[in-house]
């Protein structure tokens, strides 16, 4: 993987209107998307204000390995991760 945007060893945990907003800056260069990296993490009891906790819009890429969601609730579409395309 290519430079992704790293999130490693972390904890989120009661949080309103937070969220990782992934958008590509040139969607026409589909070869050079833009990347996230969520490994060993903690997602507890977070609120996004709308869409989800991870919303991957246009020519981008999200990677989750080895995290935990636990009662993450949107008031809108989503929870943890939406593709928006």
């Amino acid at each position: 993987m290519i430079n992704p945007v790293s999130i490693r060893n972390s904890q989120f945990e009661r949080n309103f209107g937070a969220m990782f907003d992934l958008s590509s800056g040139n969607i026409a260069l589909t070869a050079y998307p833009t990347k996230l990296l969520v490994d060993n993490c903690t997602f507890i009891k977070n609120t996004p204000y709308s869409k989800a906790l991870i919303v991957v819009n246009e020519n981008c890429m999200t990677y989750v390995y080895n995290s935990k969601f636990l009662e993450n609730y949107s008031v809108s579409r989503g929870s943890v991760i939406m593709a928006d395309y």
